[in-house]
């Protein structure tokens, strides 16, 4: 069995209509990243200890002051 080519529709219509759907989607991302920033802005007020942890925290490795410390004889 041969396969049959597919058609492609590359008319302008088409594509001004995906970037549309593009463009609506990147604006809600925007809304919703702007939610975000409020909501979290709520939480730093609210609670003024509150602290993200980052997410990058636990890989870490500590100044070489701090590791040297470790091995010092007091």
């Amino acid at each position: 069995m041969g396969q049959k080519d597919v058609p492609l529709d590359i008319s302008v219509s088409n594509l001004g209509s995906d970037v549309s759907k593009l463009s609506v989607g990147c604006l809600i991302l925007e809304v919703n990243f702007s939610n975000l920033e409020t909501l979290l802005s709520k939480i730093d007020h609210s609670y003024p200890n509150f602290r993200q942890k980052d997410p990058t925290d636990d890989l870490k490795v500590p100044s070489p002051d701090v590791r040297g410390s470790i091995f010092k004889r007091v």
